[in-house]
């Protein structure tokens, strides 16, 4: 009878590890796919670069930089849904005409991802909102109050490397 419960223990370990490493794997899968570069376009008319790198930090970059008055910005994505990542990203603002320091913002991204392919996600929709927060605040402090909001949509689609033909 020890012998039978030692065996059906060792048999639901086993089963059970498969069954976590293949949710990890599925879970390294999804990364892989969502790693990329991302062109968005908002629907107020601006592009942006919105970059999602292996072990969950991201990035972006915007030609409105120098004419609003920020730097790109330095953050972390994950996975919050079946095809869904959110990104945090923090960039620092500063006055466009004298180019002194003035703050910095929190932007939120909510990202779609869709079109998969071999070489991963091909489109992506969602939303971002910021919040600006005066110089000397902490942007991570929960309790800050910020100086500005906003937010918008955009639809994207992966940065592809060119083919060699």
């Amino acid at each position: 009878m020890k012998t039978l419960i030692l065996a059906i223990c060792l048999a639901l370990g086993v089963a059970g590890t498969t069954a976590v490493r293949g949710e990890e794997s599925s879970d390294r899968m999804f990364d892989r796919a969502a790693v990329g570069v991302y062109l968005l376009t908002q629907t107020d008319g601006p592009l942006r670069l919105l970059t999602l790198d292996r072990g969950g930090t991201a990035s972006q970059v915007s030609p409105q930089q120098t004419t609003l008055g920020f730097t790109a910005g330095q953050g972390a994505w994950g996975r919050t849904g079946h095809t869904e990542v959110t990104a945090r990203i923090v960039d620092f603002d500063f006055d466009p005409l004298d180019g002194k320091p003035a703050g910095a913002t929190v932007i939120h991204y909510v990202v779609t991802l869709s079109d998969l392919e071999l070489s991963g996600f091909q489109r992506v929709t969602g939303r971002y909102a910021g919040k600006q927060y005066a110089l000397g605040q902490d942007p991570l402090d929960p309790n800050a109050k910020p100086v500005r909001s906003f937010g918008v949509d955009f639809t994207g689609r992966r940065v592809r490397a060119p083919v060699r033909k």
